[in-house]
């Protein structure tokens, strides 16, 4: 997994450019609200599979939920 941390910010970022709360993201995405919280605080090991579909969920390309040079929405 490349720059997670990086990864963690933006996943936060966009979630908040899309007025979606934790929650909000969680039902979309089919996680619990927990895992979502976890992963924005770093306490949670991100895995491809909750990266793309956080990704779906969020209307953006893998790419740039990973990728350090995406502009902010």
């Amino acid at each position: 997994m490349p720059d997670t941390s990086h990864t963690r910010l933006r996943l936060r970022e966009v979630r908040q450019s899309r007025g979606l709360s934790q929650d909000g993201l969680a039902a979309k995405a089919g996680m619990d609200v927990i895992t979502i919280r976890r992963l924005e605080r770093g306490d949670f090991q991100l895995k491809w599979a909750m990266v793309k579909r956080l990704a779906e969920a969020l209307d953006i390309t893998l790419e740039d939920l990973i990728d350090p040079s995406s502009p902010a929405d």
